[in-house]
């Protein structure tokens, strides 16, 4: 049998401690999600609560234990991009910004060549969007633009 003190001892001895969390993040892997998809979403679930919105949630972190006691903490952004936009523009809103990146990607991929480049940049953003804020970073916020640069039509006018 490996449970007993002996064998958390052991464990420690034996280096595994340093892959193991700090005690400051250990926890449930996505503590936002229940608490915000209960509480702050359902006010406005279909349009959102608009841009500055205020989300409140429970923290264990020692540095916000140390500002706020209780460990709730009151912000106007967070750290997980979809359920931010969620949050200020609703299920209408996200549906959109997911059309948008998708049409662009689509387009820039039909494109081909530094189009196609920037589509797939676009798409690893979008999948880094979930979990960090980056399509609201200028970072995100520059390779929509150049993309959607790049694959809109080109018109000449004629004098």
């Amino acid at each position: 049998m490996q449970d007993g003190p002996e064998h958390g001892a052991r464990c420690q001895n034996n280096g595994a401690s340093k892959f193991l969390p700090p005690p400051s993040v250990a926890g449930p892997p996505f503590p936002l999600a229940p608490s915000f998809a209960t509480s702050d979403t359902s006010a406005h679930p279909i349009l959102g609560n608009g841009f500055g919105s205020t989300v409140t949630y429970q923290s264990k972190d020692p540095r916000t234990l140390a500002a706020f006691p209780d460990g709730r903490y009151t912000a106007m952004s967070f750290e997980w991009g979809y359920l931010d936009h969620a949050l200020d523009m609703g299920i209408l809103g996200v549906a959109a910004l997911v059309a948008f990146l998708a049409v662009l990607m689509f387009t820039g991929l039909r494109r081909g060549g530094d189009a196609a480049a920037l589509a797939l940049g676009l798409g690893a953003l979008a999948i880094v969007h979930i979990t960090s804020p980056y399509l609201n970073h200028p970072l995100g916020l520059g390779i929509m633009l150049w993309l959607f640069a790049y694959t809109a039509p080109h018109t000449s006018v004629e004098a």
